[in-house]
């Protein structure tokens, strides 16, 4: 078999389901001619979060034919979003062999991994039934989410009830969304025991279990002589609370293995059943009466000084990079230095790919990826390789590592976009030797910030040598940008090209020095009024006036501009908005007295609007078009103000 590059697409890799996922994957893959890449992907359209349109970057970078196929544990993504919906972002993959685990999905090429529950509801019921004679018996739902994994849960408990000649009660169904705060929320209405209905509780997920026995015992409730509490998952909470947790739990590491074998078997051509269905297990614990489970408890002591222990190295290290990370450098500088960087955090190998220039990534926008990135970084500590900007470039499309990068073995990869607030500057690919990716995602949230800052100081060196030396050409030969070609003639300000030319040297001072300015665009009202009523010559007085008290107005450091018509804008490097109207009234002071001067027959005045910027703003022409309808919106307030 040739060499593959399998992707694993998921929401978190940071949680316990997804360690175990994950090592079932790489476990089965151990040994033979595949890459693993683990992708960490937030959805697009979630209203809470800041960046994750950012993370879903990384679908396009998926979408290289350098993937050859893809993992998507879709559980996760469809408790959010609809699986039409879901669909929708990720029709891209759609020609690559997909396997989903957790849900189906209607993919051309796909085919999914399952769990299997009914037969570990129906003995859990019977279990409570017989064992410790619980009759009414609640169940705490996922209700208030869209997760069909939620769903097949609820509908098999009601089958297992009736299995077991109980009748289901509507009543004694409370909906959460899987988390412990819902778990509490369900039972925060009860005052006593003698108000609960039920005699147990089967939760659709561990996580509202602990919540439900975390309220039931602040109301005096004891767990589980009063009411038995039981979760699904297993996760390692189940197995060190007080009481333990009696739970269904998942073989989520064979989900990853199952995946794995099917997604191989695709890409040697074999046909694969479009489900596959993974077998469930109960945990009988105390949360239900059932004795303690010693041998688990002994290691679960173990384990807890193995967590300290981490906890401590891992502290260290954070300190450690911390520290390294603080000084501000060019990439140059900041690369020579990795190799101490990498030690310290024990990432293993790491690749780093730029765009040409950042991509400004908003929430909303539609992320188009550049065609074109660079290898800027490659070590490999492993193999004693290092090279810092070696001068290639190539499609992310076509692949995502040059050939010649990490070719020596097959191992496992973390994907990650390299962004810093809505800048999104490349993406790397790194290789950790503990696979502990909570930590992992910590360290490389770090290096982005790092790398993303000596980014924008090298440009700005490099953009400042430019400007030096467009300074000295300009001193030695006025020709390239004389007096008459960058000044409006009618009212001796700049013009459209003046203004933008010098505009942007005040961007990039104020991007050196690392300050904010503020962006003003301001439209005379009723232009055409005066042309129609006194004539044109008035009104280019009236635009000469205009000019004439925004020069009053503002600063002499401040660069004025028209760009056309009656619209004038003014670019101030290290002034923020927050003076906008007090400078607005002074406009408007100053036009008036100078029309009264002047004795025109007419009123002038000016509707404005005002954006600042920061040092991560580069674009004059979108913070011009944003002051513009900032501006637009003063004008139609006072449009309607006046037909009032």
């Amino acid at each position: 078999m040739k060499r593959m590059n399998v992707a694993v697409m998921m929401l978190d890799i940071t949680s316990e389901y997804a360690t175990d996922v994950i090592a079932g994957i790489t476990g089965f893959f151990k040994g033979k001619k595949v890459n693993t890449i683990l992708c960490q992907v937030k959805l697009p359209e979630l209203p809470y979060g800041y960046f994750e349109h950012q993370y879903w970057a990384d679908v396009r970078l998926l979408e290289s034919d350098s993937i050859d196929a893809v993992i998507i544990v879709s559980s996760f993504f469809i408790s959010s979003v609809s699986v039409e919906s879901f669909c929708s972002f990720i029709k891209g993959l759609s020609r690559k062999p997909v396997v989903s685990i957790g849900a189906d999905l209607p993919l051309s090429n796909s085919c999914s991994v399952k769990i299997e529950c009914q037969a570990a509801y129906d003995e859990l019921i019977e279990h409570l039934v017989t064992k410790h004679n619980r009759k009414r018996i609640a169940f705490m739902s996922a209700g208030n989410t869209s997760s069909k994994e939620g769903r097949e849960r609820y509908e098999a408990f009601k089958a297992a009830l009736k299995k077991n000649n109980l009748q289901f009660d509507e009543n004694l169904v409370y909906d959460g969304n899987f988390t412990v705060h819902s778990g509490e929320r369900a039972m925060h209405d009860f005052n006593s025991k003698d108000e609960i209905p039920f005699d147990a509780i089967v939760c659709a997920n561990d996580l509202m279990a602990l919540g439900v026995i975390k309220e039931l015992g602040e109301k005096g409730v004891s767990v589980p002589d009063d009411i038995i509490v039981t979760g699904f998952d297993n996760s390692a909470q189940s197995q060190i609370l007080e009481p333990t947790l009696t739970t269904i739990g998942q073989n989520i590491s064979l989900y990853g293995q199952k995946a794995a074998e099917l997604i191989l078997e695709k890409l040697e051509g074999k046909d694969v059943p479009l489900e596959t269905y993974i077998p469930m297990k109960n945990f009988f614990r105390e949360s239900c009466g059932c004795p303690k489970d010693f041998g688990n408890r002994n290691n679960n002591a173990g384990s807890k000084l193995n967590q300290y222990l981490n906890a401590n190295h891992e502290r260290r290290n954070l300190y450690y990079l911390l520290d390294v990370l603080q000084v501000s450098e060019t990439l140059i500088d900041l690369f020579t230095r990795f190799h101490q960087i990498l030690f310290a955090v024990d990432i293993r190998r790491l690749a780093i790919c730029l765009f040409d220039e950042p991509v400004l990534n908003r929430k909303d926008d539609t992320f188009v990826l550049p065609d074109e990135v660079e290898l800027a970084l490659v070590l490999d500590r492993e193999h004693g390789t290092e090279m810092i900007f070696p001068k290639i470039k190539f499609n992310p499309l076509d692949k995502l590592l040059p050939e010649s990068v990490f070719d020596e073995d097959f191992n496992e990869y973390v994907m990650e976009p390299l962004f810093f607030g809505d800048k999104l500057y490349g993406y790397f690919l790194f290789k950790f030797g503990e696979k502990n990716y909570y930590q992992s995602i910590i360290y490389t949230k770090m290096l982005s910030a790092a790398i993303a800052s000596s980014y924008e100081i090298s440009r700005n060196r490099d953009e400042n040598v430019a400007l030096s030396k467009i300074n000295r050409d300009l001193s030695d030969d006025n020709d390239k940008l004389d007096e008459t070609s960058k000044t409006d003639e009618l009212t001796q300000v700049f013009n459209r090209r003046g203004f933008m030319f010098a505009g942007k040297q005040i961007l990039a001072l104020t991007h050196s020095l690392i300050k904010k300015g503020t962006v003003f665009f301001c439209d005379m009202d009723d232009l055409k009024k005066i042309n129609d009523t006194y004539g044109h010559q008035m009104g280019d007085e009236a635009i000469k006036c205009v000019a004439h008290a925004l020069k009053k107005s503002f600063s002499l450091n401040d660069v004025i501009g028209r760009l056309g018509g009656d619209e004038f804008a003014i670019i101030s490097g290290g002034v923020t908005g927050q003076s906008f109207e007090e400078k607005y009234s002074l406009v408007h002071k100053n036009l008036q007295e100078l029309a009264k001067r002047e004795n025109l027959p007419f009123e002038i005045s000016v509707s404005m609007g005002v954006v600042e910027f920061t040092n991560r703003d580069s674009d004059l022409e979108n913070l011009l078009s944003r002051a513009d309808e900032k501006q637009y919106q003063l004008k139609k307030i006072k449009k309607a103000g006046k037909a009032e």
